[in-house]
């Protein structure tokens, strides 16, 4: 008997196929993307672990450690510094998970909405179809001053503090006044200048991020 040649795969098929592809790669990416995000926030941990030790050890009476203050100050230099380009690679970092999380969900809403799946009633609000406007521009303004997220919120605080710290030891080293508040305001001042700074920056960042991605998703 002749053999029986193959059917033709249906056009929906091949669709089909090229969609979970593109959707698992997309998921390896967003998991890759959400480990790095870790990695290099435990990475930070240990950083800022490793220098509030030294801190701790050079503010210590029996240390031992000529120009205590200096030393103390260069550290908290070193950490604000470091701190930022940390503060900057967790920002798009988080851009990008944000990008391929959007993408995921387009093709998941697109596959179940091509091929009439019937879902039950808790995908109704996922699978409406969301039409946001611009948000306004007090709205935008707000926004700056609040970090894309946990993690830069948590690294714009310490960097924050490691600038507003080092400003109050220079001022008392250079200063013959014991007024408490004369010097922490420069540091206060400063702490709060620097963490706007940082929020400002890590939120245009975000943005600038994800417009400018060569291939977009959003939705």
């Amino acid at each position: 008997m002749p053999e029986k040649k193959p059917k033709p795969r249906k056009e929906e098929d091949r669709s089909l196929e090229v969609l979970m592809k593109e959707y698992d790669t997309l998921r390896d990416m967003y998991n890759q993307s959400v480990h790095s995000g870790q990695t290099m926030f435990n990475y930070y941990l240990t950083l800022m672990t490793a220098v509030l030790g030294g801190i701790t050890f050079v503010a210590q009476p029996s240390s031992g450690v000529l120009l205590s203050k200096t030393t103390i100050g260069i550290l908290l230099v070193f950490l604000g510094v470091i701190g930022t380009f940390y503060l900057s690679s967790l920002t798009r970092n988080h851009a990008h998970t944000t990008r391929y999380a959007r993408g995921i969900n387009s093709l998941r809403r697109f596959i179940i909405e091509k091929y009439d799946v019937s879902m039950p009633p808790a995908y109704e609000k996922f699978l409406k179809t969301l039409t946001e406007g611009e948000p306004s521009r007090m709205a935008f303004l707000l926004s700056l001053f609040i970090p894309v997220s946990t993690y830069q919120l948590f690294a714009a605080t310490i960097n924050s503090l490691s600038w507003g710290f080092m400003v109050s030891i220079a001022y008392y080293g250079n200063s013959s006044d014991t007024n408490l508040m004369q010097i922490a305001l420069p540091g206060v001042l400063t702490l709060i200048v620097t963490f706007f700074f940082y929020s400002i920056y890590s939120r245009l960042t975000y943005q600038m991020t994800v417009s400018r991605a060569t291939v977009s998703v959003e939705f």
